[in-house]
């Protein structure tokens, strides 16, 4: 109980911090959020209401952060099924802000109050199972008639070897070449390696002075971290080997292309919104940006044309994954097969593909082809040859703390308060000391 509640109130405290330096509560690509504990369960147990033969239906909540336009259509999801599907279950479905979200979570461990059905961002899969927030739902998801799934999505939900959620939508990072501006700078192809991407930076510089070469987000919170794993995983290193020489030179490629002025030193101030709208303002040429971005260009300059391509690599080609998964909280237990009707209902086909087609996104089901998703079109074909490779971040229920460590390590390089040495040696050891 003591460790519960000691993880509880690091978790608020990491929320509340990353919530004040955070400026914008973007979906799909990442956010902050929880902490440790131990795989235990939850201090109090939910009341269980069994369904018996004289009730129809039984009431269940199903708690989500999704804004705008795709708030809208789980909304409608969600109405669909109760009004179409027959099932055993009448969902009522509650948005809440996302700090809001991930604190109720926590606090519903301990008290119990939580929704039957909860969606979080995936890298906070693995907080929540460490809190005992979750139900195993292996079963359910073998039950499911998806076998080609992401790997790394999937492997999202894991922990301690059971499936505690499942994604629902999914997304990856890539490199957007501005074909124009590559081409009046004499740059015949985007480029592949770290190299060719400071060389075609050069020409882009020298040719077009009062265009960025390259952005890419550097903020201090999640999207940070989520647009830099690309450069450190393609190293060979990895969250847990920050001080390694991998690591330290994709802190100091961030340190060249600064110094070269191939990129901005607002990035670590900028967003990925904010790195799109440079791009899509034609004062940048390149950027590293996500599949959600797409319908945003086209809006803002539908006349530009672009290529989609690997981000540029050291050894590997790598990217990382965002998106969200759904997962039957405790509330739920006694009832997992009544509660599950409505998973299974949204697993389907026709409602993964729709409600990824309509927000930039492609679904886990990579039997749903980016050609059943959006046509022959050129520029989801790029994403969904990475989206195979796409690497969740963590999972691990210190996400939070190991993501900061890292938002850290980016910020001193790219404003010169250390080495890249210095960053990677302190990143190492704040993200040891998390035990």
């Amino acid at each position: 109980m003591k460790k519960i509640l000691t993880l509880i109130l690091v978790m608020m405290f990491t929320v509340i911090l990353l919530a004040a330096c955070a400026q914008e509560a973007a979906p799909p690509a990442a956010t902050p959020p929880p902490d440790q504990g131990a795989g235990s369960a939850p201090a109090q147990e939910p009341e269980v209401t069994t369904p018996t033969p004289e009730v129809d239906r039984i009431d269940i909540e199903f708690w989500h952060y999704w804004t705008g336009d795709i708030g809208y259509h789980a909304d409608e999801l969600v109405a669909e099924f109760n009004e179409t599907a027959g099932g055993r279950v009448n969902v009522t479905a509650q948005w809440l802000p996302r700090t809001e979200l991930l604190t109720r979570y926590a606090l519903g461990v301990v008290s119990g109050e939580l929704p039957e059905i909860g969606m979080v961002d995936n890298p906070d899969s693995a907080s929540f199972s460490a809190m005992g927030m979750w139900l195993d739902i292996s079963s359910h998801v073998e039950s499911l008639p998806i076998t080609n799934w992401i790997e790394g999505a999937l492997n999202s939900g894991r922990f301690n070897g059971q499936q505690h959620t499942i994604p629902v939508r999914s997304n990856c990072l890539a490199l957007w070449s501005n074909d124009e501006m590559l081409a009046a700078a004499g740059v015949d192809r985007p480029p592949q390696t770290w190299a060719e991407l400071l060389e075609a930076s050069a020409m882009i510089r020298e040719a077009l002075p009062d265009v960025i070469p390259f952005a890419f987000s550097a903020i201090r919170t999640e999207e940070g971290t989520f647009q830099f794993l690309p450069l450190l995983l393609s190293t060979g290193a990895d969250w847990d080997t920050m001080d390694s020489p991998g690591a330290i030179s994709s802190l100091q490629l961030l340190r060249d292309l600064l110094d070269n002025g191939f990129t901005s030193p607002e990035v670590i101030n900028w967003v990925q919104a904010d790195v799109q709208m440079q791009f899509s303002a034609e004062n940048v040429a390149m950027m590293i940006n996500g599949t959600w971005q797409i319908p945003n260009v086209y809006r803002d300059s539908p006349h530009i044309s672009y290529t989609i391509s690997n981000i540029p690599r050291d050894v590997m080609f790598a990217t990382s994954l965002g998106g969200e998964n759904l997962g039957l909280t405790t509330t739920a237990r006694g009832i997992e097969d009544y509660v599950w009707d409505f998973v299974e209902w949204f697993m389907r086909d026709e409602n993964l593909l729709v409600f990824n087609q309509r927000h930039g996104t492609l679904a886990p089901n990579l039997d749903l082809t980016v050609e059943m998703h959006f046509g022959n079109d050129p520029v989801w074909q790029g994403f969904q040859e990475q989206i195979v490779y796409a690497r969740p971040r963590g999972p691990h229920p210190n996400w939070p703390e190991i993501s900061s460590a890292i938002q850290i390590a980016m910020q001193e390089v790219l404003t010169g308060a250390s080495t890249p040495e210095q960053a990677g040696a302190d990143a190492a050891a704040s993200i040891a000391g998390l035990g």
